[in-house]
């Protein structure tokens, strides 16, 4: 499901004014505004957008052209990624790797361009099976064959907050140890409850986020952390674990279709070369993606 590194989507917000005279104003002003005064010199949005468009314009556009192309292609075969495809792709995504998923929503809440990447990467997955199939015997071969590629992450649900002082952190270790929960606990003065204690996890050094890991469930321990403490508590862990075939059926049938279909790169290639693209500025022409 995953598109090679130099060919994945890399999707961009494009902002559409109904009326030329208003885009044209906009243009303008964005262009001439300041963002920086240095000594006696200023730094506009025009000198950030020319320093950008020199150093990724042409890796963006080529991403943008291979998005493009295969979205013509789903098209063409009527096998576009739907709303569903996407929302199992990212359940899977979140029961598998929940960490990425974590880090993701730091830069993205509400995984708005996350999706749209998914729903990319899925219409190149569907033009790639496109047309193959597999049988029931088939699909609980490969299950049983690779039953560890849809094995879950073991999850540790946590509350973590931190402490400046020893005492706020005695107190705070004592709350937890007696069920106060984390709303609770950050009314209090001098503690900083964690959020998003997943997203959070990879602030934490090695050697803490072992010792952590051997917490036993319903356990409150301190570390010491920056300048301060960090407090955890477990509140529940589950192992990893594969479902039966039965709950992911529809996954594995597409995994299996893969181990049968013509590589990603097979496809691109046919679809570039059956793609006409004309470049209408020799100033991105080095955007386009080369025959192979």
């Amino acid at each position: 499901m995953t598109m090679n590194k130099t060919l994945s989507p890399i999707l961009i917000v494009a902002l559409i004014f109904s009326l030329t005279a208003n885009y044209l104003f906009y243009i303008h002003y964005s262009n001439s505004r300041s963002l920086f005064t240095v000594g006696s010199e200023t730094i506009r949005k025009k000198d950030l957008n020319d320093r950008v468009d020199g150093l990724y314009a042409t890796d963006i556009l080529r991403k943008l052209i291979w998005v493009s192309m295969i979205d013509q292609e789903a098209k063409k075969r009527h096998c576009q990624a739907t709303v569903a495809q996407v929302n199992d792709a990212l359940s899977e995504m979140e029961r598998l790797k929940p960490s990425v998923i974590a880090s993701v929503k730091a830069i993205d809440p509400k995984l708005a361009w996350f999706r749209e990447d998914l729903r990319n990467n899925i219409d190149l997955r569907n033009v790639q099976i496109s047309g193959i199939t597999v049988t029931k015997t088939e699909v609980e071969k490969y299950y049983k064959t690779h039953k560890s590629d849809f094995r879950s992450a073991a999850r540790i649900e946590t509350i973590m907050a931190i402490a400046q002082s020893p005492g706020v952190c005695d107190s705070a270790v004592h709350l937890l140890e007696n069920g106060v929960g984390s709303r609770v606990l950050a009314e209090r003065p001098g503690l900083n409850v964690i959020a998003d204690p997943l997203a959070f996890a990879k602030n934490i050094p090695n050697d803490t986020a072992e010792q952590i890991a051997l917490q036993k469930d319903s356990t409150v321990r301190a570390y010491r952390y920056a300048t301060g403490f960090l407090i955890v508590k477990i509140n529940g862990i589950s192992p990893a674990s594969t479902p039966p075939l039965s709950e992911i059926y529809s996954n594995v049938e597409t995994a299996a279709k893969l181990a049968k279909a013509p590589s990603q790169e097979e496809v691109l290639r046919d679809v570039r070369r059956r793609t006409s693209i004309v470049c209408d500025s020799a100033n991105y022409a080095g955007a386009v993606p080369p025959l192979q």
